[in-house]
């Protein structure tokens, strides 16, 4: 019995981004070291946590998508907040650090996003957070799993971007979905038709 666990725990830390691994059910994330996991009232089947098996510096909270048959389909890491000036270059270096941590990993992103949404009225340099904020402006890379380039672990697609809250704080935010991703959505909209 011993062996059983220790094999799973091991198996759950050596897998998958931060230790988390896809198609994990909350007793196996709790057993591999997610400490905490409170269920997000707001969304079906989301929970949040701060503590996973491999910590990331610079996140403040983790959130896992969980579905009763498909187990762990999604995770979104929520970075800390960055102070800036109204330029955004500290939010734009913390980006870039991320970006270039998952590009070790993964590769070349397979989008890059770096613009000003067209008839935005924050043109100037100084404006950067400020279009951030107002949804106006975009950083963003997301690397696509694809037949002649998969991505390990499962993973389907990543996702970081740079968000705003606030003229002078930003975050950056990094989402994996693995392959299960459908499966879990299905069943939640399965779910949600019961209702009615």
């Amino acid at each position: 019995m011993f062996m059983i666990v220790f094999s799973i725990v091991l198996a759950l830390t050596d897998d998958g981004p931060f230790g988390l691994v896809a198609g994990s059910t909350p007793q196996q994330l709790i057993a591999a070291g997610v400490a905490d996991l409170e269920e997000n009232p707001k969304t079906r089947g989301e929970f949040l946590t701060k503590k996973v098996p491999r910590p990331a510096d610079g996140i403040e909270l983790y959130g896992v998508r969980i579905s009763t048959r498909s187990g762990l389909c999604s995770v979104i890491a929520i970075g800390r907040n960055i102070t800036s000036s109204s330029h955004g270059r500290e939010v734009m270096g913390r980006f870039a650090q991320v970006r270039e941590m998952l590009a070790d990993s993964y590769g070349k992103p397979t989008e890059e996003i770096n613009r000003l949404l067209p008839g935005s009225i924050w043109r100037q340099p100084q404006d950067w957070m400020m279009g951030l904020a107002k949804k106006e402006r975009v950083l963003e890379s997301s690397w696509v799993a694809r037949q002649d380039a998969p991505l390990r672990n499962r993973i389907r697609k990543i996702r970081v971007w740079a968000t705003s809250r606030g003229m002078s704080v930003g975050a950056v935010t990094v989402w994996y979905e693995f392959d299960n991703y459908d499966d879990c959505e299905q069943e939640f909209k399965a779910k949600d038709r019961q209702a009615f």
